[in-house]
C-alpha cells in the first residue's frame, strides 16, 4: 500500500510542477512582414526617370506640364501593374505655378451572382485621377518648401528655382502602410 501512496504523491507533484511551469512561462513570438522590395525599387526608379523627363521637357522647350502629366499617367498604370493597388501623389511645377495629381484606386461598383439565399460579389475596381493647381506664396523667413499631407503625415519638399517634381507613394498591405517619397 505504501508503494501506491508514493506513486500518488509523485503524480500530484508532476501535475503541480506542470501547472506552475505553465503559469510562469511566457510565450514571445515575432511576426516579421517583409517590406515590399519591388515597391521601393520602383519608387527609386521613378525618381531617376522623372528627373530625366523634366530635363528632357525643359531641353525641348515644350509645355513641361503636359509632358510630365503624360509621364505620370503612364507611370501610375505601370506602377500599379507591378505592385498592386497604390496611391500616387505627384507635385510638379515651378516657383510660381504648381500642379498636384493624385492617383488612387476606388471601387466603382459591384457585380453579384445569386441563387436562393447564397450570393457571390465581385467589386469593380478603377483608378481615380484628381488634379489641382495652386500658386505658392512665399513668406519671409519661412523657407521655400511644399507640404504634402498624406493620411495625417506631412512630407516637406524644398521648392527650387526652375522645374520641380516631387512624389509620395503609399501602399497598404494588410494592416501596414508603406510610404516612400523623393
Amino acid at each position: 500500500m505504501k508503494e501506491k501512496r508514493g506513486q500518488f504523491y509523485i503524480i500530484i507533484a508532476v501535475i503541480i510542477i506542470a501547472v506552475i511551469a505553465g503559469l510562469l512561462s511566457v510565450s514571445n513570438y515575432l511576426s516579421v512582414t517583409r517590406k515590399p522590395v519591388k515597391f521601393y525599387d520602383l519608387s527609386e526608379e521613378l525618381g531617376i526617370e522623372s528627373e530625366k523627363v523634366v530635363t528632357y521637357g525643359v531641353y525641348k522647350s515644350t509645355n513641361v506640364e503636359n509632358f510630365i502629366e503624360n509621364f505620370t499617367d503612364t507611370y501610375s498604370d505601370y506602377f500599379n501593374s507591378m505592385t498592386g493597388k497604390s496611391e500616387l501623389i505627384f507635385v510638379f511645377g515651378n516657383e510660381t505655378n504648381l500642379s498636384m495629381i493624385v492617383y488612387s484606386n476606388i471601387t466603382r461598383g459591384r457585380v453579384s451572382l445569386g441563387m436562393g439565399d447564397s450570393y457571390s460579389f465581385i467589386d469593380i475596381e478603377g483608378k481615380d485621377k484628381n488634379k489641382t493647381y495652386f500658386s505658392p506664396i512665399f513668406l519671409p523667413n519661412r523657407g521655400n518648401y511644399v507640404l504634402v499631407n498624406v493620411t495625417g503625415r506631412q512630407y516637406s519638399f524644398t521648392l527650387n528655382r526652375g522645374e520641380n517634381f516631387f512624389f509620395v507613394i503609399s501602399k497598404s498591405i494588410g494592416n501596414e502602410t508603406y510610404v516612400t517619397k523623393t
